[in-house]
């Protein structure tokens, strides 16, 4: 049980590092994010370009006036394109901006909410229930080693599914 703790309490005393890599990743996201930001402005500045066509139809004298009543339709239609790209865009900021400021803060109190159930961790039972909490479980080889215990299918179908209810996907976003 010593030898256990005492390899978790070498990971917690690297807190930084761990919130370090964790950052790299926010930040490899956040370009992510930043690209997906551009292909949609791009394809704004298309509806844009769309719409001011649409808009000199409109205008011309020398268009019938029962095409000007589907011209007219068609640039409802390009304004709710446009409506919806620019709310992508706000949501794709926001969701960077808040992701990016509550990560290391996230991680940080994880890590210690962690050390802090290692710390109290008294008998075999609880250092059990800790590394079943914090790791997950873990089975017994038949040549002697632990390894993590995989999830049985229905667990995995569970898992991906809280997964995916809880990422973050906004409707305007998904499939983009």
């Amino acid at each position: 049980m010593d030898e256990i703790a005492a390899v978790y309490e070498e990971v917690f005393e690297d807190t930084d590092f761990i919130i370090r890599e964790a950052t790299m990743e926010a930040k490899r996201l956040l370009k992510q994010n930043q690209r997906e930001v551009q292909r949609v402005w791009s394809q704004l500045d298309q509806v844009e370009a769309e719409i001011d066509s649409l808009m000199r139809l409109l205008r011309d004298k020398d268009i019938d006036p029962t095409a000007k009543k589907v011209i007219s339709r068609q640039l409802g239609q390009r304004e709710t394109e446009r409506e919806r790209l620019q709310g992508v865009v706000s949501a794709l900021a926001e969701q960077a901006n808040e992701n990016t400021e509550r990560l290391a803060d996230v991680v940080r109190q994880a890590l210690d909410e962690a050390r802090e159930s290692l710390s109290s961790a008294a008998t075999n039972s609880e250092l059990r229930e800790f590394v079943e909490r914090w790791v997950g479980p873990m089975v017994l080889q038949g040549d002697g080693t632990i390894a993590q215990k995989e999830p049985a299918a229905d667990e995995v179908g569970a898992g991906v599914k809280g997964l995916v209810a809880g990422a973050g996907f906004e409707p305007a976003t998904f499939g983009l």
